[in-house]
């Protein structure tokens, strides 16, 4: 008789991404040369310059080389876990608050210091 048994497991994945900037022009000209010579590997390509997303450019901020989704918590080398947040009112700061809040210090980390510090952050699968 067939048997069957689920198992749980967690695990933590570091993931780079690489965010290039490029001006209109530029795209332009990748766009055609990928068009020309796509091979499938780059169909994502491809459809991220003509489809750019604003969401995920809008929530991905880049320090030290590496790009940070603000929508995801990380974990530094210590184990402690934290989220990222836009400044309410300078939207070029990136605050950092532990997780689980022990209490409201949005005020008093940045992206830039627990990296630096604590770091390399590595991105929490949840």
């Amino acid at each position: 008789m067939a048997e069957a048994r689920y198992e749980t497991r967690t695990r933590t994945i570091e993931e780079t991404k690489v965010v290039l900037t490029l001006t209109e022009d530029e795209a332009d000209h990748l766009r055609a040369l990928i068009t020309s010579n796509a091979p499938d590997e780059l169909s994502s390509v491809l459809l991220a310059l003509a489809e750019p997303d604003s969401a995920v450019q809008t929530n991905t901020v880049v320090h030290a080389g590496r790009a940070y989704d603000l929508a995801t918590m990380y974990k530094d080398a210590d184990g402690d876990v934290w989220k990222l947040r836009r400044h309410p009112d300078d939207s070029t700061i990136i605050q950092a608050q532990t997780v689980p809040v022990i209490a409201d210090c949005w005020g008093a980390y940045t992206l830039s210091y627990i990296a630096d510090r604590f770091g390399p952050l590595v991105r929490v699968i949840v």
